[in-house]
């Protein structure tokens, strides 16, 4: 990292909380993708979902996979604008969408593809846990996902 790069993820409040998956529960059912998409876009459409399902194709498991929250978010470091921010009651990395341009920085530079651009407007989006209240939680049949006080194991 650059001495600048130092210098913003040093500024970077902590997230408070996660979502922690437990993949030996999940299923696949799509519910946490389908009320993801319909909570922030108003569709059903798991493309526009911040939770992502892999299906094991040979096995018979799924997976979740879901912004880490990280301490040292390459998405804030690399955004020209700071449209990514620590929400303040949560402290879940947000994408401001009237300040984000577009660029795909940020959905390049997460390790863990858990950025993502809406095609429709230009926009990238994330995981923001609903403000503190994650509806994929709720609606999840076998409670494979968990909301959580960062830190706590």
């Amino acid at each position: 990292m650059t001495k600048k790069e130092v210098a913003v993820v040093e500024r970077i409040p902590r997230a408070k909380y996660k979502l922690e998956v437990k993949p030996e529960l999940c299923t696949g059912c799509m519910r946490c993708a389908l009320i993801c998409s319909l909570v922030h876009y108003s569709v059903f459409s798991p493309s526009l979902a911040s939770i992502r399902i892999v299906k094991k194709e040979f096995v018979l498991e799924s997976s979740v996979d879901v912004c880490r929250q990280c301490l040292a978010p390459s998405c804030m470091v690399v955004c020209p604008l700071g449209a990514i921010y620590a929400d303040p009651k949560t402290g879940a990395r947000v994408v401001g969408k009237d300040k984000c341009i577009g660029c795909k920085l940020c959905v390049d530079a997460c390790l863990f593809g858990m950025m993502f651009f809406n095609e429709e407007e230009k926009k990238a989006f994330k995981c923001d846990l609903c403000g503190g209240d994650p509806q994929c939680i709720k609606y999840c049949p076998v409670q494979a996902i968990e909301y959580v006080k960062v830190g706590r194991r």
